[in-house]
């Protein structure tokens, strides 16, 4: 069984918020929700959070109101975070072009991107 691990093991991932992270700052694995994402609502908008202990990784997708996908971001413990935007075709994107086409969505939304990716 893999070790516990933290945001800061992974590339560039800031994941601070506590709903997604035990008491001692550990990384919440799906197996906590029955291997499900667990979820964050910001006004239409969704967040889901999955970290796969075994795959040693962690995604973090927005959906909107109807559960379309919009984009997603994943971290891994060896390589750069992966950003994308799911509308057409999935193209790679930078940090900050992922933050700039989710600025628009949702004022709370935006802000805990800003914290969080």
């Amino acid at each position: 069984m893999p070790k516990n691990l933290t945001p800061e093991d992974f590339v560039d991932c800031r994941l601070t918020d506590k709903q997604f992270l035990d008491d001692e700052g550990f990384l919440l694995s799906s197996y906590v929700n029955n291997c499900l994402p667990m979820f964050k609502h910001f006004g239409n908008y969704t967040l889901s959070y999955g970290y796969s202990k075994r795959h040693r990784t962690i995604e973090l997708s927005v959906y909107d109101g109807r559960g379309t996908p919009l984009g997603t971001a994943e971290y891994y413990p060896a390589w750069n975070p992966s950003f994308r935007l799911l509308r057409g075709r999935q193209d790679s994107l930078t940090r900050s072009s992922f933050l700039e086409a989710m600025m628009p969505l949702d004022k709370d939304l935006a802000f805990w991107l800003l914290w969080n990716l």
